[in-house]
């Protein structure tokens, strides 16, 4: 390798690694997303919708074994439910190339309508580049489709 060879590849690395450095102590790396009422990411607030939630707790559990991840398919774990059904919890593990990351759904009754939070988190690992938020909105997208009506998000 000539010099200037050797110049242009130093001056890459220590780019990216400012680059990495920066993105890390902003907080852009995470190794988790979930959905809030607070947030200002509109994609990823709680969604309310009308309907109870032992019906949307069936809807999930018929289709969650049915979204893939590059090209595998997610697995339902476990669906729990308080006994009044004021509060349910939907557990899956969603693949990732050769890992695993795990989505945790709470459905919490209130008056006639259905709350809906949503959180996904790797495993392992300090960043999963947006991947969890990827699985969030894949949820999002397949309830806001089934139960968003007149905008009841």
């Amino acid at each position: 390798m000539t010099t200037r060879h050797g110049l242009i590849f130093l001056i890459l690395i220590l780019a990216a690694s400012l680059i990495a450095a920066v993105i890390i102590f902003v907080g852009g790396i995470t190794n988790f997303a979930e959905t809030s009422d607070e947030t200002s990411d509109a994609q990823l607030r709680n969604r309310r919708y009308a309907a109870k939630p032992e019906v949307i707790r069936e809807f999930l559990s018929e289709n969650i074994p049915g979204i893939s991840t590059y090209g595998r398919r997610w697995r339902l774990i476990s669906t729990t439910a308080t006994d009044a059904n004021l509060l349910t919890v939907i557990k899956a593990e969603v693949p990732v190339v050769i890992f695993t990351d795990d989505l945790e759904l709470r459905l919490q009754a209130q008056a006639e309508t259905t709350i809906v939070s949503i959180r996904s988190a790797s495993r392992i690992g300090q960043g999963d580049w947006g991947e969890n938020r990827r699985h969030i909105l894949q949820v999002l997208e397949l309830l806001d489709r089934e139960f968003a009506q007149n905008g009841n998000r």
